[in-house]
């Protein structure tokens, strides 16, 4: 069992982020009392993309090392970020750049990442490289069909 909640548990493809970073429009800034980071109200989305470029970069590292055991640290981070995205969706402070109004399918598309995600932190606990790889795999190949669906 999971001792971190489902939304801690996030990851992108490198490219994903770095794309992510051109393409989504700027958001208005956020309430102060929505984050304590001044460098989430500048685009909640395009800084939890930044926070899993990082977390996805410290897997595979830790894939071709064969030692995963530092990846749920990594993830850290990303958790606060996904609720600063998800408070900034939900307020109306950032909308999706495309298809704004299928949120609902985002949110389902985002839980199913998330599950994967689960998965992969799971495996890394216990260093088991081949089945934190597997998750890997399998979070990497839901960024596609999102961003295709939502990305700019």
């Amino acid at each position: 069992m999971i001792a971190m909640p489902t939304r801690f548990l996030l990851a992108a493809l490198a490219a994903c982020a770095c794309a992510c970073s051109r393409d989504c429009p700027p958001q208005a800034a956020a309430p102060a009392a929505a984050t304590t980071d001044a460098a989430i109200a500048i685009n909640a989305v395009q800084h939890e993309m930044q926070t899993l470029h990082a977390a996805m970069q410290a897997t595979l590292t830790g894939i071709a090392y064969g030692d995963v055991r530092g990846v749920p640290a990594a993830f850290e981070a990303v958790d606060q970020a996904r609720q600063a995205t998800e408070a900034a969706i939900e307020s109306g402070t950032y909308v999706l750049a495309r298809n704004a109004d299928h949120a609902a399918d985002f949110r389902a598309l985002d839980e199913a990442f998330h599950t994967d995600l689960e998965r992969l932190v799971t495996a890394a606990r216990k260093n088991d490289v081949p089945a934190t790889s597997e998750a890997f795999g399998a979070a990497i190949a839901r960024c596609q069909p999102c961003h295709a669906q939502f990305r700019k």
